[in-house]
């Protein structure tokens, strides 16, 4: 097993993280090992997490199961990272407890066909990716703060196209998921007066797209030009 790292150290750790230049900090509510779900002990999330938040960052935490989600709830995490289809479906207290805790999700639904490739039959893998999308549906028509990301740098999965039709068979419409790329993150982490949306004296950061996704959600994916701060940085050869 592991050693645990105890409450001073990851304390320090996170200090250290924040003065490296640290935008947020990540733990591992849960760690999945070859044979088991090691879940963090609470009092150690909730050490980090006020370490983090002292310094005014945000925390997201890596959840596997119930147990993990559980931890990071009660420990003050601000963002969940990843649904978790090979727990529970999530029930309506469960959702209940995120959403009177203000905790938003990334949904990451593409990371399970990544996760099980190689590893599963497709009918398990179809079964995993359906539990996942019956998670972000519950959590959504909860009144939940959905955030988009594909966890890229875990997976090497650049195309976002899934993970839009993914979120649209959530029950997702247009408008939930432009949200979810734009006025949602920009609100939770504190960028909403100059960002996330279209209007004067806002960033000059935009995404112009070469179809409506208002028609057909996987355009969202198909990016014609990206903006930064009113200069080109991507054009679509």
């Amino acid at each position: 097993m592991p050693e645990v790292e105890s409450i001073p150290e990851a304390k320090q750790r996170v200090r250290q993280q924040i003065a490296d230049g640290a935008d947020g900090i990540k733990i591992f509510a849960n760690s999945v090992e070859r044979n088991s779900t090691l879940t963090m002990p609470l009092e150690l999330a909730q050490a980090i997490v006020s370490e983090a938040h002292a310094a005014h960052k945000p925390v997201f935490a890596h959840v596997a199961n119930d147990d993990g989600i559980e931890v990071a709830l009660k420990s003050g995490v601000d963002i969940l990272a990843h649904t978790t289809p090979n727990g529970s479906p999530w029930s309506s207290s469960l959702v209940q407890q995120m959403t009177s805790t203000h905790t938003a999700l990334t949904p990451t639904l593409t990371l399970w066909d990544e996760e099980l490739k190689g590893h599963a039959a497709p009918d398990d893998a179809e079964q995993w990716k359906r539990k996942a999308v019956d998670q972000l549906r519950t959590f959504w028509q909860a009144g939940g703060q959905v955030l988009f990301g594909p966890d890229i740098g875990y997976i090497q999965h650049y195309d976002t196209t899934e993970e839009f039709a993914l979120m649209s068979r959530a029950g997702m419409n247009f408008p939930k998921i432009l949200a979810a790329l734009t006025t949602n993150p920009a609100q939770r982490f504190g960028y909403s007066k100059h960002s996330g949306r279209i209007a004067k004296r806002m960033d000059a950061d935009l995404v112009v797209l070469n179809r409506d996704p208002e028609r057909d959600i996987t355009a969202l994916a198909d990016v014609r030009y990206t903006i930064r701060a009113g200069k080109i940085i991507y054009s679509k050869k």
